[in-house]
């Protein structure tokens, strides 16, 4: 009876982890064509349309990222926590409310800075192509990002895959053809839209699918929503600080140097960011959700466990992707046909490096989400960010994009340091026998369970 119970569970175990591989692969091969398709895409416009371009199309992405991220306010921090401590039935008021905040947001703060901060570095004619852009990006990552704290990793991927990736591919080919009127610039935007709009649909679906529970004749929890916004005021400015680290220099190369430079640079922005995508796809949205409920719910050495094996895969993939792409970097390179790009291979290089220290700084970081120690990571990227200014204006007009690449790498490596030092006090890199009260997760402070005001 003993052998036999010892068989099944080991069964089990096994196609647990069949199934995690399975997982693991389908999300990097939908990663990994977004991913592709971006690159063929980026190449594609430095080869067509040239550097100038080029850099028009790295600001725009650049400020629709920031904005992404600013109608946000990172809610989904706070609800993200909220939703992974209550049964899968009560969760859809949940996200019902944290999407009527979002309505807000676009009227409020969108509407204003697309009239009036936007015109400043993109042309006229890009402008009614960010605001559709905008939204649909945004309202797209939230979808995403709640059906990763649902754990469906998989069908996450596929939204993000819709959005970032699948809509480049018929770009690309036009572009390819040469068919006569689709190389510029519009026809990215067209298809960027088109693209958002899909992922959109296919996660409202998954969604109307879930077991959420229903929503109708709940009344809106206004006074939770305020409150999670106060909460997520710390991850909303650590995000700020976080995206101007990687997005400030675009504009400061745009105002000291050129549109050009500004291309070039993102190019091997775009690059070396990829690396970020692959570690966050193959190891972040696979383990973090599990993490955080084992801090919670589970006694704090399966916590342990799990931390230390987060922190292992992460710093295993960061190294060997970022090897891999050093070494492919001069093929990926040299099909733009630009010699301006070619000669400036060392500022990938150097942001190689910098998006390294970025990725080994992960596992701390959700060490201290878990722990909501939500400003120190707060503290830290401010620190950071502070860092990754000072020396932008202070190297980009002397050395230009090398000048910046090495502001990039400053302010990451202070970054992981800053991480790493904040949260060692709380245990949880070595394995203990016993919880110690450091470790001890707190209490969720949860949405109450009788109906909201």
């Amino acid at each position: 009876m003993t052998s036999f119970v010892t068989e099944k569970t080991c069964h089990r175990r096994l196609s647990g982890k069949a199934r995690g591989l399975l997982a693991s692969a389908a999300n990097l091969a939908l990663r990994g064509s977004g991913l592709g398709g971006k690159l063929v895409l980026l190449v594609l416009i430095g080869r067509y349309l040239g550097t100038a371009e080029l850099g028009v199309y790295g600001l725009f992405s650049a400020t629709t990222t920031i904005m992404m991220f600013v109608l946000g306010l990172d809610f989904y921090a706070f609800n993200t926590r909220e939703m992974l401590a209550r049964p899968m039935h009560e969760r859809g008021r949940f996200i019902r409310d944290q999407m009527l905040l979002h309505l807000a947001t676009y009227t409020v703060v969108l509407m204003p800075v697309s009239l009036l901060v936007v015109p400043r570095f993109l042309p006229a004619s890009a402008l009614g192509w960010f605001f559709a852009v905008a939204v649909l990006e945004h309202l797209s990552q939230e979808l995403y990002r709640l059906l990763v704290t649902l754990q469906r990793q998989t069908l996450a991927n596929l939204v993000l895959f819709v959005r970032a990736g699948l809509w480049v591919m018929p770009v690309c080919l036009l572009w390819v053809l040469d068919v006569p009127g689709t190389r510029r610039l519009e026809a990215v935007w067209v298809g960027w839209s088109a693209g958002g709009l899909a992922s959109v649909a296919i996660a409202l679906l998954a969604l109307r699918a879930s077991p959420l529970g229903a929503v109708r004749g709940v009344p809106v929890a206004w006074r939770w929503i305020l409150s999670g916004v106060g909460v997520s005021v710390p991850f909303f400015l650590s995000t700020v600080f976080a995206k101007l680290i990687d997005f400030a220099d675009r504009y400061m190369i745009d105002w000291w140097r050129t549109k050009e430079e500004v291309g070039v640079y993102s190019l091997y922005a775009n690059l070396a960011n990829g690396l970020n995508h692959l570690v966050f796809t193959l190891v972040v949205i696979m383990e973090y959700p599990a993490l955080i409920e084992a801090c919670y719910h589970r006694p704090m050495e399966e916590y342990r466990r799990r931390l230390r094996g987060f922190t292992l895969r992460s710093a295993a993939v960061s190294v060997a992707s970022s090897l891999l792409l050093v070494a492919g970097l001069r093929p990926i390179v040299s099909l733009t046909g630009r010699a301006e790009i070619a000669g400036d291979l060392d500022v990938c290089w150097i942001l190689i490096a910098a998006n390294l220290c970025f990725n080994l700084a992960y596992a701390p970081h959700y060490h201290l989400y878990a722990h909501k120690r939500d400003l120190r990571i707060m503290w830290a990227t401010a620190g950071a960010c502070a860092v990754n200014i000072a020396l932008n204006a202070l190297l980009i007009p002397m050395y230009g994009i090398r000048g910046a690449a090495a502001a990039t790498l400053a302010s990451m490596a202070g970054l992981l340091l800053a991480k790493w030092s904040l949260s060692r006090d709380l245990g949880g890199y070595a394995p203990a026998k016993e919880p110690t009260p450091e470790l001890e997760c707190p209490q969720q402070e949860l949405m109450p369970r009788s109906e909201p005001e």
